[in-house]
C-alpha cells in the first residue's frame, strides 16, 4: 500500500529491452538482478530483500526538470530505481531533455541502464510519451523539441499530431491515457 507521499508509478513489463542473462539464485540478505551491460547478475547488500521479481523498468518518469509535477532530482530518481532492483529508467521531462545529463551520470554510477525520452502534450491529440532507441533515435527527438520549442514563447512548446510522423525514426511511441473526471467515469 503507497503512503500519500509515494507516487505509485504506472507499472509496465519490460518487454521492449530483453536482458540475455537470466536471473541467479539470490543470497542471503542480499537481491541478484542483471546488469544493464549484461555483464550477469549483481548482488547489493541493502537493497530490495522481497521475492525475486522479473526485470522491469519505469518507462515514464519526470523528474524536477518537469516544474510543478515533477519532484525529485533526477539522480535521486536512478537511485531508487537501482535500489528496487529496477533494470532500466526512462526520464522523461515534458518536452525537455534537461534531467538527462544528470541521470546519465547516476546511472553510469548505480549501472542501471537510461532510457532517454520526453513527454508531449499534443494541441490536437492526447499525451504521448516518445523514448529514443539509440543515438540516431535521440537525435530525432532533440529535433521534434526543437520544433516544438521554436512554435511558441519561452516556457511552452506546441505539437501537432502530424509532427510526429516526420523522422521519429527508432523512437518508441506511449500514449498516456487520459485522466477521468470523476470517480464515477473511472467505474464504467
Amino acid at each position: 500500500m503507497a503512503r500519500a507521499s509515494q507516487t505509485v508509478p504506472m507499472n509496465l513489463p519490460l518487454n521492449l529491452f530483453p536482458h540475455p542473462q537470466p536471473f541467479s539464485r539470490r543470497e542471503k540478505g542480499a537481491s541478484c538482478f542483471p546488469l544493464p551491460s549484461g555483464e550477469g547478475p549483481r548482488v547489493r547488500e541493502g537493497s530490495w530483500k522481497g521475492p525475486m521479481l522479473p526485470a522491469y523498468a519505469e518507462l515514464h518518469c519526470v523528474s524536477n526538470f518537469t516544474f510543478l509535477r515533477g519532484a525529485s532530482h533526477p539522480d535521486e530518481l536512478v537511485a531508487r530505481a537501482a535500489g528496487l532492483g529496477y533494470t532500466a529508467l526512462a526520464i522523461t521531462d515534458e518536452c525537455s531533455l534537461a534531467g538527462v545529463v544528470r541521470a546519465h551520470v547516476a546511472a553510469r554510477e548505480h549501472r542501471l541502464k537510461l532510457i532517454v525520452g520526453a513527454e508531449f502534450r499534443l494541441a490536437d491529440g492526447p499525451g504521448i510519451v516518445v523514448l529514443a532507441s539509440d543515438r540516431d533515435a535521440y537525435g530525432n527527438l532533440s529535433e521534434l523539441i526543437t520544433t516544438a520549442r521554436r512554435r511558441s514563447g519561452k516556457g511552452s512548446y506546441s505539437l501537432q499530431w502530424n509532427d510526429l510522423s516526420t523522422s521519429l525514426n527508432g523512437c518508441f511511441a506511449l500514449l498516456i491515457p487520459t485522466q477521468p473526471t470523476s470517480l464515477e467515469h473511472a467505474w464504467r
